[in-house]
């Protein structure tokens, strides 16, 4: 049997472990922390990030990392953004044929990157097959047996027919794309907008002003995706419109929740630290912003998130800054 490794037993990670080791694979879940990996593997629960959700007996749970990844064909790397160069290096030295797929929906920080561009960085025998997979996808619900369709994105049309193959299952459907980074791009600016939707439910501007926001977000993606060279139509598909619409409007939201408590008047660190999880909308905000800043990029929406993120305004000024704005055509 195929054995599937997934790195990262954060929310999203363990719930795409669970849902493919409950389809019959072979799979493997990577825990950091040794002691967090022993308590999931004594109570089949993973209490810190998805709580009530009994985890299968076949499914392997492990924090040692050679073992779990040797033999792997496919390896599904669920770290954060700022993880992600450090654990591929990782996986790369162990298991150097495997396919990779990578959940996670933002950009490095520090180095403006998506994964993409790392996994050409670090992957310099252009040996290994790369994929994405993204779309509107709740943790939870995906884990609790509640159906979901995503977008499986591969540039090797074999790689990715044979990952839906191997994960696809009737509670969570793929659709193949070959527009990687179209895909990548829409993971990471929907967070950025879900945080600004979250400010102006705070601020109880309506569901007029949140569906504006969510409108010109899905321009603002298309606009900079166009730029990073994704295509159009994915931007109005399942990575697209698909995932900015629910993280913006639904209160499982890590993004969503960190915007509403700042539209509160709650303090960044504070935040951060009280959701215990990482809500990639606010790094992702500070590397689109230098990356709009060099390449005269317009992008409204995330520089009003980052100004309240580096607490130059207040939400309501940043609101206002943004409705001032001198009147446009739609694009």
């Amino acid at each position: 049997m195929k054995k599937i490794a997934v790195l990262g037993a954060g929310a999203w990670g363990t719930a795409v472990a669970k849902v493919i080791c409950d389809s019959g694979k072979e799979v493997a879940l990577w825990c950091r922390n040794s002691l967090e990996a022993d308590r999931m593997v004594l109570e089949r629960e993973n209490k810190r990030y998805l709580p009530s959700i009994e985890l299968p007996q076949r499914l392997d749970i492990t924090s040692n990392f050679e073992s779990m990844i040797r033999n792997a064909v496919l390896i599904v790397l669920a770290v954060p953004a700022s993880a992600m160069r450090e654990t591929l290096r990782r996986a790369l030295s162990f298991s150097p044929d495997a396919g990779f797929v990578v959940l996670s929906k933002g950009f490095e920080q520090g180095s403006m990157m998506l994964a993409d561009q790392i996994f050409v960085e670090e992957e310099t025998r252009a040996a290994n097959y790369f994929g994405v997979l993204s779309g509107p996808g709740f943790a939870k619900e995906i884990a609790s047996g509640l159906p979901a369709a995503l977008t499986l994105a591969s540039e090797n049309r074999l790689f990715g027919e044979s990952v839906v193959e191997l994960i696809h299952s009737s509670r969570m459907r793929l659709y193949l794309s070959s527009d990687v980074r179209g895909v990548l791009v829409g993971g990471a600016i929907k967070n950025v907008v879900a945080i600004a939707a979250g400010i102006a439910d705070a601020l109880k501007l309506g569901q007029s002003a949140r569906a504006a926001l969510i409108t010109r977000g899905l321009s603002e993606m298309s606009r900079y995706g166009r730029f990073y060279g994704g295509q159009s139509k994915t931007f109005q598909g399942l990575s697209g419109i698909g995932d900015l619409t629910l993280t913006c409007t639904s209160d499982l939201s890590r993004n969503r929740t960190l915007g509403m408590a700042l539209g509160q008047g709650k303090k960044l660190e504070e935040v951060v630290q009280s959701l215990g999880h990482v809500a990639e909308g606010v790094s992702s905000a500070r590397e689109l912003g230098r990356i709009a800043d060099i390449n005269n990029i317009d992008l409204p929406i995330t520089r009003a998130v980052l100004s309240i993120l580096e607490g130059r305004v207040r939400p309501p000024e940043a609101v206002k800054k943004l409705l001032d704005r001198s009147p446009k055509e739609e694009d």
